[in-house]
């Protein structure tokens, strides 16, 4: 019989004690972590999560899992069997998978050495599992990138023209609506890259190859006990080119170095070290990182409800992530020279009228606020100062070159705030003063009953996931 305290925990997670009999093992204490729960037993300390997807869908993860273990990944967390010999249980519940705890913590992206270690695990990941294909076929693929950019494009607008009906605006509102146009013509832009690029052809190559995405790589998904990077959460692999991996690393992660060029480069010699030189893929990974990626995130997760922020915080998570975009282009565009990769041929600024542009976007020196919503993969760590930073000079109105308020008229620019550290030494939220909680977002016309079918690109969570 389990402790109480025990039963309490699993019930919190939703899982059934009563699993843990199928491995014939007890549970002296047991907490959760993140997605798992983490269980002390006589045997030593174990990690319990439960699985989507259904049955063939375990299969793969696992026998994927298996492959990577036995063609070079070292330290794989491997699939405790059952008593019965299988390798996961089934319960009315759900389906479960058990490993051994992997001790140490999660990489710390926002380390230089650290994050290109986790490029070099990556690249091995890749050479480990090419050539895994599942008995079967693969239960699940990924949806056509450039399909799914146009949808983005065509919900934007649509959202844009929600708004536009509704007559009360949050100052989120209000930031989006003067910078849709551009994001919807950024959207129409990358997919043209992709096309440009060849982007199909990535596809193409890959099942020839045998290639595998892990799909999820993020700063959770990497341990790091002091010697060693070792590389767990196998649950969103999918049949993809490595290339949709490494752009997505450097999406999630580049908006802390300020889109710097000598970082995306660092990046991308500590992959290529391990995989292999990859020239001939520079213009498609071009291409991948033309996708205005972390605005979405920021634009669907605030219209999504699916954090429990206040409007400030989404302001400025969507402020930080404007600011770079200029960065983020000239970054992809020193992947290679400039007549073999074209530019984002923007027409259009998404400046209401009677405002001016000041160039330089994202080229500061990272004097921002320090707002965990901008940081790598939305860590959330705070305390040193990540944010998208400007140069400081004011001009005549007030706002900062490269300042998305900048391209807002007075009336509705909003104050940039400057986040207080409590005692704890955590940020201090403010109050949602003239704002919408997430739960108010999903009854107004901006959310829930007005809004597209938002998604965001890709295998990844909202800003502020870990």
């Amino acid at each position: 019989m389990e402790p109480s305290n025990v039963v309490e925990v699993f019930k919190a997670y939703g899982a059934a004690p009563e699993v843990l009999a199928e491995y014939g093992c007890v549970a002296l204490r047991a907490r959760i972590v993140a997605d798992v729960l983490k269980i002390r037993t006589p045997a030593g300390t174990r990690a319990l999560r439960k699985l989507s997807g259904g049955r063939e869908r375990a299969k793969e993860v696992f026998a994927c899992t298996e492959y990577a273990a036995h063609h070079g990944l070292e330290r794989v967390p491997r699939w405790i069997r059952t008593i019965y010999d299988d390798p996961y249980v089934v319960h009315p519940s759900g389906l479960y998978a058990m490993t051994v705890w992997v001790p140490g913590r999660a990489v710390n992206l926002r380390r230089s050495e650290e994050l290109l270690e986790a490029s070099r695990l990556l690249a091995t990941w890749h050479r480990a599992v090419e050539g895994f294909r599942p008995e079967g076929g693969w239960s699940r693929t990924q949806p056509s990138l450039v399909q799914q950019v146009r949808e983005s494009a065509v919900e934007m607008s649509q959202l844009k023209a929600n708004l536009t009906e509704h007559g009360q605006l949050t100052l989120f509102d209000k930031l989006f609506l003067a910078c849709v146009d551009e994001l919807v013509e950024r959207l129409h832009a990358a997919a043209e890259a992709l096309d440009h690029a060849s982007i199909a052809a990535l596809d193409e190559e890959a099942m020839e190859r045998g290639w595998v995405c892990h799909g999820d790589f993020r700063r959770r998904s990497v341990r790091f006990d002091g010697e060693r990077y070792v590389l767990v959460d196998f649950d969103h692999v999918h049949p993809g080119h490595p290339l949709y991996d490494l752009s997505q690393l450097l999406q999630r992660v580049m908006p802390v170095y300020q889109w710097r060029t000598d970082m995306v480069e660092s990046v991308l010699e500590a992959y290529t070290s391990v995989f292999g030189a990859a020239a001939n893929h520079l213009p498609a990974l071009s291409a991948l990182l033309a996708i205005p990626f972390r605005t979405l995130q920021i634009v669907s997760s605030y219209y999504q409800g699916e954090r429990q922020w206040d409007d400030e915080d989404y302001v400025d998570a969507l402020e930080s992530a404007l600011e770079l975009e200029e960065a983020r282009e000239e970054a992809r565009l020193g992947l290679m020279p400039a007549a073999q990769v074209p530019a984002l041929a923007l027409t259009s600024t998404g400046v209401p009228q009677g405002t001016t542009v000041v160039a330089g976007a994202g080229a500061g020196n990272g004097e921002g606020d320090g707002d965990a919503a901008a940081g790598a993969d939305g860590d959330g760590d705070g305390g040193e100062d990540e944010g998208a930073g400007v140069d400081g000079a004011l001009e005549e109105n007030g706002a900062e070159p490269g300042d998305i308020r900048f391209h807002m008229p007075r009336a509705v620019r909003p104050k940039r705030r400057r986040r207080k550290v409590t005692a704890a030494g955590q940020l201090a939220t403010p109050g949602a003063a003239g704002g919408a909680t997430s739960a108010e977002r999903t009854k107004k016309g901006s959310s829930a009953s007005a809004r597209p079918g938002l998604k965001v690109w890709g295998d990844v969570n909202p800003p502020g996931d870990e």
